[in-house]
């Protein structure tokens, strides 16, 4: 077994690092037991210890999920020989996945039926005569009895009174009269564990020192239970030093270094620091408890803001990992994660994931503020993101800029900052992808491409001079479309998760792909399904399970964070499946089909509840749940709309007539009392949810079929996708357009959704993109550049070379006049190749395949040899004679002067 688990992580380095928890169970576990299976037939026992300690309710979800055999990943595919033994307190979380679970057995050792006192005083006796076999000169086994009996079936009061037991000497108390203090208390169960807390932090911290040593004992502790991730004492010792107050500079290992037998991590200075048991927590976090060694958690928040900005003040630096060439991708550099653990220490890495959290916890206050303005100035603020890509860690960005939004609410002297906040979002979300992909190109690409009005182009794109340098068609603002993701195929549909932060779609060749909302970057593999096309996707409320409904007439639910099936895929329409809804507390899936029904299924267990709704004569291509889970809307080639009752089946009331043709999908108001509609008769239609009638006319604008609408969370707005290639926005209330149409897809739009906040809108096209719109930001984009307005048929580069690039359109043809914008030396990549070098994902690359900059959408570019590079669309021209690139790329930036 060991050589096989050796085997596994030496094969693959990123499997020793992976939080994935199914990952590590299929190559760690079942890879590893497989191998040992083949030639061992003895018993094999896995234990999961303290699985109760093992992060909170959300991070034990994968690994319960798994143990319940609730995933096509689970114990059932383990060899008969082998076993499982977990081991927990009772919690709410863990008894409900487990306890119900046919293939484990539940042993409660609260209980006499399956473990006796006598049972368990017997095994702790045991503990405590091994733990302390080195003192049998002083102790027999009537102390050891004595001591087990005391214990009250506590494990952790036998390790606790062991380690005390065995503590330094002091005069008059030794090994015996320890022991004896502790065979005389009378106290039980918790109160057991509490008094010998107190008797272990007392005897390292005496009543005659408390002025002193407590006020620092207090910070300490407050610091190790107060960070969001455990740090080792270098890291700690660090942070203190940016601490307010003078306590604060005390050395963590001078304190943590006799907590011994209470924390882990004292035996060295990169061991994270810990409490041992939770029991220790919950005893100095409760003031009745701890009395004078109560920690207040909630006085160290502050510190920790100050201390996370100061660190990323001193320790971020340009280019931080030395990466040598801007030619490569992160994933081609062998090394990037040693030169990341050499590069970024504990503290660091810490500060920049987890500031923004910290400061969200902290009041208000001024001198705070200065400092996150002070971050935003300088140039530390791209710095940051750069340690967060190589980290692989770029989306939690967006999240502590969230934070830091958050704790700015109701201070207006702060809107400068505001403003730095959302600009940066912004920036990541348009750039993100390109930035983890290859993070010098956060210099080369993203930051010279941004628009010329944002604050961060203003602030340091000066900063940056050897870069691509836009000299005409520069936009000014933020285009509305904030992302394009480019697919392999066809999108059929998209849904975005409750929170914002992932984007899911389903696509013709039956893949699903789950991506990363505010970077754009894929995340995993696209989960495979077979050649029938994916109809419809949707996420719970919840956002912990996606559902997917298939040509080839099954639904598959998925767990949203691993990718992984859950259980059988659900069978029983005869027809491909159209459209799929889940419940707001996620019980139950409802199905819409080519067989003219509906189905409502248990979510849970797969099986169907009610028997098929019948009533629609053609096939149901839209289904949604109202909110109160009473009610289930249909919609069909029938050219109707039909109201069900969601627990018995019952058609409600007569269908809803009024469109004259199919109709493709509806929706619900997120109050239940509307509904809308979408046809291909090119029309919108609001309906009352309880009488049935029409409400007001039609909404009128789009020239093609309406494949898709949805309605914001706030139920102000209807959005709608059509086969016109165009999303509109209207008034829920009064139907009337508001602003221009949405363009920008070169093919019909499947499925359109909205983000819970209402500020971001999904599209999914046949035109194989993803497109995310901003809808707050303004759609001017500033000065007007006069381009091509049809596809670019042909180029051709002047023969003497000084006459710029003539580029062929279907509308025009354009001459760039300026010929001094030249790529120096051209030929040092281009090697006289007449071929264009632009990649449909926007990378400009040489004949070799490097990376030479990234463009935009709203740069969509060609590259041809020559002088200059032009984009065709909307004429920009871009001057490279200054460019810093491949192993000089970090020459991009001005040289500072040492003062």
């Amino acid at each position: 077994m060991r050589r096989a688990l050796a085997g596994a992580v030496r094969d693959d380095n990123e499997l020793r690092h992976t939080k994935d928890i199914i990952r590590q169970w299929q190559e760690l576990i079942l890879g590893s037991v497989g191998v040992v299976s083949k030639a061992v037939a003895a018993p094999v026992l896995i234990v999961i210890d303290a699985l109760d300690e093992s992060g909170d309710t959300n991070s034990r979800k994968h690994i319960l999920r798994l143990l319940a055999g609730k995933l096509d990943t689970s114990p059932s595919q383990l060899p008969v020989n082998l076993r499982v033994l977990v081991t927990s307190r009772s919690l709410e979380d863990i008894d409900n996945a487990l306890l119900t679970a046919s293939h484990v057995r539940h042993i409660s050792m609260d209980s006499d039926d399956n473990i006796s006192p006598a049972s368990a005083e017997r095994d702790i006796q045991l503990y405590i005569s091994t733990e302390l076999t080195d003192l049998r000169n002083i102790f027999e086994d009537v102390h050891f009895q004595t001591l087990a009996r005391k214990s009250d079936g506590l494990f952790e009061w036998a390790r606790l009174a062991c380690e005390h037991i065995k503590g330094t000497n002091i005069v008059s108390r030794g090994p015996m009269p320890r022991f004896r203090e502790l065979a005389e208390t009378s106290a039980k169960g918790r109160n057991l564990l509490d008094d010998i807390y107190r008797r272990i932090l007392t005897e390292i911290m005496p009543e005659n020192t408390h002025e002193k040593v407590i006020p620092v004992f207090r910070s300490v502790m407050g610091q190790v239970l107060a960070s969001l991730e455990p740090l080792p004492m270098t890291a700690l010792t660090i942070m203190r030093r940016h601490f307010s107050c003078d306590v604060d500079y005390y050395d963590v290992k001078s304190l943590v270094g006799k907590l011994g037998s209470l924390v882990t991590g004292t035996a060295d200075s990169q061991s994270s620091i810990r409490p041992l048991h939770t029991s220790f927590y919950d005893f100095l976090t409760d003031k009745l408890r701890s009395d004078k060694f109560f920690v207040d958690v909630s006085s160290v928040k502050s510190d920790l803001a100050f201390a996370s900005l100061r660190i990323m003040k001193e320790g971020l630096r340009f280019n931080i990992c030395s990466l040598e060439s801007s030619y490569l991708p992160n994933s081609a550099i062998p090394d990037l994660e040693k030169r990341v653990k050499e590069s970024i220490p504990a503290e660091l890495s810490y500060s920049c994931r987890f500031w923004g959290t910290h400061v969200q916890a902290a009041t208000f206050e001024l001198s705070l503020a200065n400092e996150i303005s002070a971050f935003f100035n300088g140039e530390r603020l791209l710095f940051w993101l750069e340690a967060l890509a190589v980290m692989k860690d770029l989306s939690s960005s967006v999240g502590s800029l969230e934070c830091i939004a958050d704790w700015l609410t109701g201070h207006a002297e702060c809107t400068h900052i505001g403003d730095a906040v959302r600009d940066t979002q912004r920036f990541i979300r348009t750039f993100g992808a390109i930035i983890l992909h290859s993070t010098p190109h956060l210099y080369l690409s993203a930051l010279p491409f941004a628009p010329t009005g944002t604050r961060i182009f203003q602030k340091f794109a000066a900063e940056f001079p050897n870069t691509p340098q836009i000299v005409a068609g520069h936009i000014v603002k933020w285009p509305m479309t904030e992302k394009i993701l480019h697919w392999h195929c066809s999108v059929f549909s998209v849904a975005i998760s409750p929170d914002g932060r992932r984007i899911v779609c389903g696509s013709q060749d039956g893949t699903i792909q789950v991506w990363d909302a505010e970077t754009g970057e894929a995340l995993g593999a696209p989960l495979e399904l077979d050649p029938h096309h994916i109809t419809s996707v949707v996420i719970s409320s919840d956002g912990k399970r996606i559902v997917s409904g298939l040509r080839s007439i099954t639904i598959r639910i998925w767990d949203a964070e691993t990718g992984e099936a859950l259980g059988a895929p659900l069978q029983g329409h005869i027809g491909p499946v159209f459209s799929v809804a889940i419940s707001p507390d996620g019980t139950r899936i409802v199905s819409g089909s080519l067989d003219t029904t509906i189905m409502i299924w248990n979510a849970e267990t797969g099986k169907t509840l009610v028997a098929p709704l019948q009533g629609h004569t053609g096939p149901v291509f839209s289904v949604a749940i109202s909110p109160d889970r009473t009610r289930i809307v249909s919609g069909s080639y029938d050219k109707t709309i039909r109201i069900w009752n969601a627990e018995t089946g019952e058609v409600l009331g007569a269908p809803l007539q009024g469109h004259t043709s199919p109709i493709f999908s509806v929706a619900i108001s997120p109050d239940g009392t509307r509904i809308v509609s979408g046809s291909s008769d090119a029309m919108i239609r609001k309906w009352d949810a309880e009488t049935g009638e029409a409400l007001g006319v039609p909404l009128q604008g789009h020239t093609g079929g309406i494949y898709s609408v949805a309605i914001s969370l706030d139920g102000r707005r209807i959005v709608s996708g059509s086969r016109d290639k165009t999303i509109r926005i209207w008034d829920a209330e009064t139907g009337e357009a508001l602003g221009a149409p949405l363009q920008g897809h070169t093919d019909g739009i499947r499925s359109v959704a909205t983000s819970s906040d209402g500020r971001r809108i999904v599209s999914g096209s046949r035109d194989r993109t993803i497109r995310i719109w901003d809808r707050e930001t303004d759609k001017a984009l500033g000065v007007s550049v006069q381009g091509h307005m049809g596809p670019i048929s042909s180029v051709a580069i002047s023969p003497d070379g000084h006459r710029g690039i003539v580029s062929g359109s279907q509308d025009e043809t354009r001459v760039s006049p300026n010929p001094t914008h030249a790529l120096r030396p051209a030929s040092s990549f281009l090697h006289g190749s007449p071929v264009p070098l632009p990649r449909t994902d926007g990378w400009v690359v040489d004949p070799e395949g490097r990376l030479l900059f990234w463009t935009p959408d709203f740069h969509t570019s060609t590259y041809f040899p020559g002088n200059t590079l032009v984009a065709p669309n909307d004429a920009s021209k871009f001057d490279l004679s200054h460019f810093a690139h491949g192993n000089s790329w970090h020459e991009c930036r001005k040289q500072k002067v040492a003062l």
